[in-house]
């Protein structure tokens, strides 16, 4: 059964890109130029970094007392019209992953390497077909294990589509298309977010304005690996969230939420959006367990 717990979050937000300073190495590597670097893990026995510079990955390996041992420049299909997502670690290999256009269509790839910089293996995962230069990029998201990526697009006002892979085999766990009919996906779309196991969600929220504060509702749709569809409501009555933030807690199996809001009439944050206890009878907990999805309001098996 799936939950969703809404308690106070503290957010920090951190952005590799798109500085102009130097890691400070044993030597010195210039990102002043990069469009993109981080740091990917250690692996084995070595520290792995990278760049993104004139469209070229550069993959750095360095040893424990920070010393390079190994370098590899890696270049994406279609380099001039590559875009790059992120680079991913696992126990004992890493995943490029980055879109491209080839033949009016948008694709994702993902490659795989060990510590050595040695190509393992790769597969394109992701394809749209492209209507004009204007398209949107597909956004990526990653699970908390950082071992499943999902990728996901609207194509038009009516769906969405969306395609969970397992970076472990480089296998689609699932591609679905979710309705968005009746829905503003500027205006009403808040997260998507994919669990450990390849379960998709996005988060919606209706209503959020003084106006209409009895029909305030978050709502999450859930697209489970085994291919059901299903979608949870949560009321909102008498508050307006003036910002809000989902994760997905893989070990109970549940939605945390958290945010600041404000009373109906108020123009300012007045506080952190009140913890939620699973115990119903828990003496000012502001939703019972039944509201908090025990009881979907509605499903649907493919």
């Amino acid at each position: 059964m799936q939950k969703f717990v809404l308690f106070s979050l503290a957010l920090l937000a951190t952005c590799n890109q798109g500085f102009s300073q130097k890691y400070s190495l044993s030597g010195e590597v210039d990102i002043r130029r990069s469009e993109m670097y981080g740091l990917i893990g250690k692996l084995n026995d070595r520290f792995l970094l990278f760049y993104v510079e004139d469209g070229y990955v550069n993959i750095q390996a360095l040893d424990e007392a920070m010393h390079k041992i190994a370098e590899k420049q890696i270049e994406p299909e279609k380099k001039n019209t590559a875009k790059v997502f992120d680079v991913l670690s696992g126990k004992n290999d890493f995943c490029l992953i980055y879109q491209y256009r080839k033949q009016g269509r948008n694709f994702v790839k993902i490659e795989k390497y060990d510590s050595g910089l040695h190509l393992l293996d790769s597969a394109s995962v992701f394809w749209s077909k492209a209507r004009g230069w204007a398209d949107p990029i597909p956004t990526m998201v990653h699970s908390d294990d950082r071992r499943v990526v999902m990728f996901y697009t609207a194509p038009s006002d009516e769906n969405i589509e969306a395609t969970a892979v397992n970076l472990e085999n480089l296998k689609v766990i699932q591609s679905q298309q979710y309705s968005t009919k009746g829905l503003n996906f500027g205006e009403n779309f808040k997260e998507a977010l994919v669990s450990n196991t390849g379960d998709i969600f996005f988060a919606w929220e209706h209503s959020n304005r003084n106006m209409v504060i009895d029909k305030h509702v978050v709502s999450v749709a859930q697209l489970s690996a085994g291919g059901s569809l299903t979608q949870y409501a949560l009321p909102m009555k008498e508050t307006i969230c003036t910002d809000i933030k989902f994760t997905y807690d893989n070990l109970h199996n549940r939605i945390i939420a958290g945010g600041l809001y404000t009373k109906k009439g108020g123009y300012k944050s007045q506080g952190y959006l009140p913890q939620y206890s699973t115990n119903p009878e828990t003496p000012g907990s502001l939703f019972t367990l039944s509201t908090m999805f025990s009881s979907p309001r509605s499903k649907a098996e493919k």
